[in-house]
């Protein structure tokens, strides 16, 4: 989800807006949920591990946005710095020999491993005795869009 309010500058574009060059801040947030269930190797009961993420974006951006055909839409988001908010939430239920806080801080270093940029994002972070991480640091947005319009 996010918002975004855009400046199309007038000596920069030969056409009207919503065409051409444009500059626009905006915010945005994200929220990802996914629940996993599995054994503990030394024990047989199901453990439930329910991880949250969350990623909160303040920012501003430069596009350019293509008008074809009248009705055919091409946008362009060329550079998009931010400042971001990153939130990692971990817990886990059911019956775990050792240490729960190790485990979990072991999940969030196997995580770290698959998703590189994730390494970048947290480091020198790791989960605190409730399973939660948070860390701010710089962001980016860049993307391409195409649209209809009615």
């Amino acid at each position: 989800m996010g918002a975004e309010y855009r400046f199309y500058l007038a000596k920069e574009n030969k056409f009207s807006a919503p065409r051409g060059v444009y500059l626009a801040p905006f915010i945005s947030y994200y929220h990802f949920n996914n629940i996993r269930t599995g054994h503990d190797s030394t024990n047989s009961d199901n453990l439930i591990l329910n991880t949250t993420v969350d990623f909160f974006n303040i920012g501003g951006e430069l596009g350019y946005q293509f008008v074809l055909k009248k009705r055919l839409v091409v946008d362009c988001i060329l550079f998009g710095p931010a400042l971001s908010s990153y939130y990692f939430d971990l817990k886990m239920d059911g019956n775990t020999t050792g240490d729960q806080n190790e485990k979990l801080q072991a999940i969030l270093e196997a995580m770290k491993n698959k998703y590189p940029l994730l390494k970048d994002l947290t480091s020198g972070s790791g989960v605190s005795s409730n399973g939660i991480s948070n860390a701010w640091s710089a962001g980016f947005r860049y993307c391409i869009m195409i649209g209809y319009r009615f």
